[in-house]
């Protein structure tokens, strides 16, 4: 879960506009994960660039 390694805060957005900022937790299985609500600072801004 390379992204979830560098930021493990995401916010996911619904096709009405709204939005949920939530938390990436690894789990016991390969490749899965879980999500629960953040809980942290109510502004929290990260920006990741990408050299391809």
């Amino acid at each position: 879960m390379f992204l979830r390694d560098l930021d493990p805060v995401f916010e996911l957005r619904f096709p009405d506009a709204s939005h949920l900022t939530v938390t990436v937790h690894p789990t016991e299985e390969p490749g899965r994960f879980a999500l629960s609500e953040y809980a942290g600072q109510d502004h929290h801004s990260t920006e990741h660039h990408i050299d391809l």
